[in-house]
């Protein structure tokens, strides 16, 4: 059970705050310069245009600074704790207590919010109740509906069952359900700036658009997850990763059909399991230094009925070939994380399926393409996916044609693979060119008929003239 108070605690008073600054071993300057830094402030409201007359601050702290939360937690440094455990960071305070007995729970929850509040009194510091919240963590499902008798100041603090702590939306059961939903949404809220940014046939190359995916979107969806992936399923994974493909699908130019395998193949980008199995062994490694603020987190017993999973249970197993008697040596971090990054990149592009075309796992795209504007790089792309929207084949899967034949040799149907052996065109190339010598299937592309609309291509840089016979 937990009782989240992160803004429940009413401004800090000015006088007490710089009171209790001016008892400690600080030098007179810093005790000075913090004054002038809190007192004088004023402050005003603008409306519709019009501004209210200024009026001094004697509550708080200013928002924004660095400094603020290290006053704040140096007015709150003794908060006492009681058997319940007390989290806080910055200005969220979160009190937390386990045990079999519901009932236990919620006494000592209560003695613990009256310890605080007669902290609190004398420094002229409440708790608002209706700022805070109660919630009961469980895996029955009929205690998830009861409403524990927290009180504060002999009112009722209102049940959260979904509470929002340092950016992660917690559950009853740690599903963590609501929060992929939150950040799914968030997420597919910004596929709206990739979209404004290029389109399949204009915009970006691939590079940027994939930079900007990495900078504006994913943190969003990676954030915390030592915290969340352990014990969300995989249905609420594949959320986050059909965004991650609506993504890539845009970065590159791709068509809603082309594969998953196909998109990560192309952009080099792991999957959304594999990304966070990777963040979340890294981060288990980094805990297990013994100078790690999480270390006696990670290394804690799992106790007799496991229910739920941690990192230990999970990634314990990818990182127990860096260990010495179960502890990381720091000397070996930095080579372990990228030993650990090797190893599950390797696990993904093993895991990819063959590419359509090839029938086999498709090979480095040569450098040269990023020569090349992004109309021809989109098209290459859909090519190698097999889903082309410029072939007949794909034409009459989406009844836009009424035969996937090629117009041209009237042989065969119309897709990648006849595109370089149909006799109308004959050419040395092979599909193989697609990823080996996309630069030379671009100049095929340019004079093929069903490939019109194509800018030019750019001019290949003069070759320097010889040097002068001696």
């Amino acid at each position: 059970m937990a009782i989240d108070f992160s803004k429940a605690f009413d401004c800090i008073p000015h006088d007490q705050l710089l009171f209790k600054i001016s008892q400690t071993n600080l030098h007179n300057n810093i005790v000075r310069w913090l004054t002038s830094y809190l007192r004088g402030r004023t402050a005003s409201c603008s409306y519709n245009h019009s501004l209210s007359r200024s009026r001094k601050v004697h509550f708080g702290v200013p928002q924004g600074s660095v400094i603020s939360p290290i006053l704040f937690n140096f007015f709150v440094h003794n908060c006492p704790t009681s058997s319940s455990t007390l989290s806080s960071y910055a200005d969220d305070f979160t009190s937390f207590h386990s045990s079999p007995n519901y009932l236990e729970s919620v006494d000592i929850l209560n003695n613990h919010l009256s310890s605080i509040e007669s902290w609190s009194s004398p420094m002229n510091l409440s708790i608002a109740p209706h700022k805070s919240s109660v919630t009961l963590f469980t895996s029955q499902n009929a205690q998830s509906k009861i409403q524990p008798q927290i009180t504060i100041n002999n009112a009722p603090v209102p049940l959260d069952k979904e509470p929002k702590i340092l950016g992660v939306t917690f559950d009853t059961h740690f599903s963590f359900s609501p929060h992929v939903t939150a950040i799914t949404t968030r997420a597919k809220s910004r596929l709206k700036v990739l979209q404004a940014l290029a389109g399949s046939s204009w915009g970006h190359q691939k590079e940027t658009m994939l930079n900007t995916y990495k900078s504006l979107i994913r943190p969003i969806t990676t954030y915390a997850a030592p915290v969340w992936f352990p014990n969300t399923s995989p249905s609420n994974v594949q959320k986050i990763q059909r965004v991650q493909n609506s993504a890539l699908r845009i970065c590159l130019g791709a068509h809603n059909k082309a594969s998953s395998s196909h998109l990560h193949s192309e952009s080099k980008i792991l999957p959304v399991d594999d990304h966070l199995q990777l963040l979340c062994a890294q981060h288990l490694a980094s805990a297990l230094r013994p100078d790690h603020p999480s270390h006696s987190i990670v290394t804690r017993p799992l106790g007799p009925r496991p229910k739920k999973c941690t990192l230990q249970s999970r990634f314990l197993e990818p990182v127990s070939p860096f260990l010495t008697e179960g502890i990381l040596p720091p000397t070996s971090y930095k080579l372990t994380i990228a030993n650990l990054h090797t190893q599950y990149v390797q696990n993904a592009i093993s895991n990819l399926d063959p590419n359509p075309v090839l029938n086999t796992p498709a090979p480095p795209i040569h450098p040269s393409e990023t020569q090349l504007p992004r109309p021809y790089r989109s098209i290459l792309t859909q090519l190698r996916s097999s889903y082309c929207s410029r072939l007949q084949s794909f034409q009459f899967g989406i009844d836009k044609s009424p035969s996937p034949i090629c117009p041209h040799c009237r042989q065969d149907e119309q897709t990648t693979n006849h595109l370089f052996s149909c006799p109308s065109f004959p050419t040395t190339l092979s599909p193989i060119d697609l990823w080996e010598s996309p630069v030379d299937v671009a100049h095929l592309l340019q004079s093929h008929p069903d490939f019109n609309q194509l800018p030019d291509l750019p001019r290949p840089p003069p070759e320097p003239p010889p040097p002068p016979a001696i």
